[in-house]
């Protein structure tokens, strides 16, 4: 925190290691250099399939979570967990398949007969799924307006733990002061889960199978409080069974919450901003105040 302009390369695996999933809180990156990857496909397209179950309950959600966690990486299947306007649970999934020949079939296989296909099968390239992700089609999604409000906070979750937490989750998005809340599972494609990769950054826990993110959303200025509410209460409710804590959303009121930001990392990261940051000039909370 004096100034010092660093460097870091193959060299500074420490630091490296800190600066990968700690945000900033291990200090302010001006630049980063990435090693380029050839997509597995020819035409290096994602191949996107929609799929939607209008009556969602712990046995399917948990069947799906199961056929998740055993696809290969490079496929990867997102879920949004929703109430339907006129009442009961919907469930929305997306395929991504980026293998040739193509394996989201044989995973779609897997899944639950009552789940069905939405829309044809599309095809993209990485950048364009950045900008227009099918799972955002699904309802609640594509019903919210421009001025609408949001309130975000995210957990980390491996299989078990989130079969574990299914009927919380559940719970919660029955709970929600309005039609335009829902859950989102962010699948990992087990990247994260690699046991290379996860050595190299400290975000996380390891064995991470979705980022579950709460997303308390209001079209009416009245419903701001009692949507922030309702995430905060069901991210209470459901972050024992978490691996870890996205840190990226959290602010100065969430100790709790800030206490699972780095998992079984945490006291190493704490040690090394006492080590370079010994008077916490860089802030980041609530890092900084735990």
């Amino acid at each position: 925190t004096d100034g010092t302009v660093m460097t870091l390369g193959p060299g500074d695996p420490d630091m490296l290691w800190l600066c990968k999933g700690c945000g900033p809180a291990a200090g302010v990156v001006t630049r980063v250099v990435l090693r380029t990857h050839r997509p597995p496909t020819p035409d290096g397209l994602v191949r996107c399939r929609s799929l939607q179950s209008s009556s969602l309950d712990v046995t399917l959600l948990r069947d799906c979570v199961h056929a998740a966690a055993h696809s290969p990486a490079g496929c990867s299947m997102d879920m949004m967990v929703f109430s339907g306007r006129r009442g009961g649970l919907h469930l929305g999934i997306c395929l991504y398949d980026m293998h040739a020949p193509l394996v989201a079939p044989t995973l779609e296989k897997s899944l639950p007969a009552s789940l069905v296909q939405v829309g044809s099968e599309s095809a993209v390239t990485p950048v364009q799924l950045l900008y227009s992700d099918p799972i955002q089609e699904f309802p609640p999604s594509n019903q919210t307006e421009k001025n609408c409000g949001f309130f975000v906070r995210s957990l980390l979750f491996n299989k078990s733990g989130l079969t574990d937490a299914a009927v919380k989750l559940l719970e919660a998005v029955r709970a929600a002061p309005t039609d335009l809340c829902y859950v989102h599972l962010q699948h990992c494609g087990g990247a994260i889960a690699d046991p290379v990769a996860r050595s190299r950054s400290c975000f996380c826990t390891g064995d991470v199978e979705y980022s579950l993110v709460i997303i308390g959303c209001w079209a009416k200025k009245g419903d701001a409080s009692v949507c922030e509410r309702w995430v905060r209460e069901s991210a209470a409710q459901l972050v024992p069974k978490a691996c870890a804590v996205y840190s990226t959303d959290l602010g100065p009121t969430d100790m709790e919450l800030g206490r699972g930001m780095f998992g079984r990392h945490t006291g190493r990261v704490n040690q090394m901003r006492e080590e370079a940051d010994p008077d916490r000039r860089l802030v980041c909370l609530p890092l900084c105040k735990l």
